[in-house]
């Protein structure tokens, strides 16, 4: 009042436009809270992912991996939330219990549910802006993508860059009806959080040589793979069927040369009876796609090599980020120059390199010594802190051992030169020896009988 009195303001004006003003500044803010990633706690947790589709991190403040992934949620947390897909995380640390009902054991944890009427499942795809921005999609979308053409599978081909490996469900003449087509959408959803499906009722229409119903695993440019058994029914859902089928598409989802991270270095070294072959690369090395293109050609001359008992099933291929793994890849005496090959063998903690291979011809030549045992294995961690030093410092060349020569000397004169005790030793042996002269003196002088006894001290 007393403002429009003394400076001619209309209040009831200004009120309105003092609300407009709050409630213009409260959607602003709103909106940039949704477009970010939520912090949930155990008080609200439960209310604020009661609906829709979330996917939250449980994390450690000090966690080096969380630190990496964090600016990549915040960075896709906008896009997911146009496309469907809430993202929030939570203090692990400040919220124990809360994460120890999820069962967290590790960070970062990620977990998912598409809806509240779901169990909340583990997300194990990459942590790029890609791999999550793609999830959202590919969870998004019904389960089974239909193909009736070349043009349609190239398509879903290219959806699956992500995860490298689509997989096709054929139908025959049934197509989207019957029971064969139900069996297929639940297969197809069961597992849709880790791989992408379609289907179609013309095989040879979408470019597939086979006939009638079956499932097979694709990846652009290479020969597809196929289930050897059959594919389940409605009625066969729970049984051997349905089970095997899982357990196909479970060893049949790797590409023929996987990038390698965080999210599937684990998977890819622990195939049974496979050693895990690592290009070691700079991406942004002029040369790296020439490589990887000939390193490419090995991996596939490896795997469809006609020896189902010998080499072709020995090896699983990837190639490592050298610059982003830089620590981790020196314990394989990757140091410098790249790219290199390792081949790690994680069951028995060993690993194969040598430093000059790094052409196509010589890789593939270096994978069949290993496969044949002619190349000596290194141990993996602090077994092999030794052999890993000795290899460093012959790297080092002449100039290096100038460097480590005075340090050699050094160590060298400290173990040679008499110590104190050295001196102390010696003063003892010249005390006893000065004492057993004047007791010969003393039995020269007297009887044998009355002859010193030798005491624990003079001996």
């Amino acid at each position: 009042l007393l403002c429009h009195w003394f400076l001619g303001w209309n209040p009831p004006v200004t009120m309105v436009g003092l609300v407009k003003v709050v409630a213009a500044a409260m959607s602003v803010v709103a909106l940039a809270r949704a477009s970010e990633v939520q912090v949930l706690s155990g008080d609200n947790f439960h209310d604020a992912t009661s609906e829709g589709f979330w996917l939250v991190e449980f994390y450690a403040p000090w966690c080096g991996h969380c630190k990496r992934l964090n600016p990549v949620l915040d960075e896709v947390a906008e896009e997911a939330r146009e496309k469907g897909m809430l993202i929030g995380k939570v203090d692990a640390t400040a919220h124990a219990k809360l994460s120890e009902s999820f069962g967290v054991r590790g960070y970062p944890t990620l977990k998912f549910r598409t809806s509240p009427n779901e169990e909340w499942k583990a997300y194990s795809g990459g942590r790029k802006a890609k791999d999550i921005l793609g999830f959202a999609d590919r969870m998004l979308k019904d389960p089974l993508t239909h193909v009736t053409s070349k043009a349609d599978l190239d398509e879903f081909l290219e959806s699956t860059a992500n995860v490298g490996v689509g997989f096709v469900i054929g139908l025959g003449e049934s197509g989207s009806d019957g029971d064969a087509f139900e069996a297929a959408s639940s297969l197809a959803k069961s597992m849709q959080h880790r791989y992408h499906f379609a289907f179609t009722s013309d095989a040879a229409a979408v470019g597939i040589d086979r006939s009638g119903n079956f499932l097979a695993s694709l990846e652009a440019g290479e020969a597809p793979k196929f289930f050897p058994g059959a594919l389940p029914t409605t009625a066969g859902m729970k049984e051997a069927e349905f089970k095997a089928a899982e357990e196909w598409i479970g060893s049949n989802d790797t590409p023929l040369v996987s990038e390698i991270g965080g999210h599937n270095f684990a998977k890819l070294g622990k195939q049974e009876g496979k050693l895990l072959v690592m290009a070691v690369v700079d991406p942004k090395a002029p040369e790296t796609r020439t490589f990887l293109e000939g390193y490419r050609a090995v991996a596939r001359s490896i795997t469809t090599a006609a020896d189902p008992e010998g080499i072709s099933g020995r090896f699983v291929f990837g190639h490592l980020n050298g610059v982003h793994w830089a620590e981790f890849v020196k314990q394989f005496n990757v140091i410098g120059d790249l790219p290199r090959i390792v081949v790690l063998d994680k069951g028995g903690e060993r690993f194969y390199e040598d430093p000059e291979v790094n052409e196509a011809d010589e890789i593939e030549t270096f994978l069949q010594q290993v496969f044949a045992g002619a190349i000596p294995a290194q141990r993996e961690g602090v077994k092999g802190t030794l052999n890993r030093y000795w290899k460093r410092f012959k790297a080092l060349g002449p100039s290096g051992m100038l460097l480590v020569l005075p340090f050699l000397l050094l160590i060298l004169a400290c173990v040679l030169t008499p110590g104190d005790d050295s001196d102390e030793l010696e003063t003892q042996a010249q005390e006893r020896a000065v004492g057993a002269a004047a007791a010969s003196a003393a039995g020269d002088a007297s009887a044998s009988a009355d002859a010193p006894k030798e005491t624990k001290k003079d001996q």
